[in-house]
């Protein structure tokens, strides 16, 4: 399914992520053994304490649970003015405020039964953003399965002329 976000706002929290010095693991971050601290104790699930968030790459999260939405992997998240929470943006498609009567359906639909959160590189947001300028929107492609996001072609190279050599020099 198609979920669609403001991009204005998506950026806003990209750039959030882009600019912290570190950043906060997702749960499947957890259990990379890159991401951990020098000295860090080996263990089948790392603590939040055993990481080192400078290790982390920029990117936002997909979180499935009251809704679908997209929030900062950097500490220290923004907040929304109007409830001091964590600024989220939330898919236009699956907003419970928006939607009261059918996020949930569509949240089961797209991401699945469970809740959870998902880590999106910053590269493959900027690369949605600019395959889908000037949209205000920008879309990512999730089932409970996978996410994919649209990219640009690559620019087709130009036909080469053939040139005509000058008889006689």
């Amino acid at each position: 399914m198609k979920l669609h976000f403001n991009r204005e706002q998506t950026l806003r929290l990209l750039e959030h992520s882009r600019s912290a010095t570190s950043r906060l693991p997702s749960g499947e971050q957890l259990f990379d053994p890159q991401f951990l601290k020098a000295g860090a104790p080996t263990r089948a699930y790392a603590r939040a304490e055993d990481i080192d968030g400078t290790k982390i790459p920029a990117g936002l999260w997909l979180v499935g649970d009251d809704g679908i939405y997209l929030m900062s992997n950097g500490p220290d998240h923004p907040k929304n003015p109007e409830t001091g929470k964590n600024a989220a943006v939330y898919a236009v498609e699956c907003d419970p405020k928006a939607d009261p009567d059918n996020w949930w359906f569509i949240k089961r639909s797209a991401f699945g039964g469970d809740d959870g959160c998902e880590f999106l590189d910053a590269s493959a947001i900027q690369a949605a953003c600019d395959a889908t300028a000037p949209d205000p929107l920008v879309w990512f492609e999730v089932t409970p399965t996978s996410i994919s996001v649209p990219m640009l072609q690559p620019a087709s190279p130009k036909p080469k002329r053939a040139g005509r050599k000058k008889k006689g020099g």
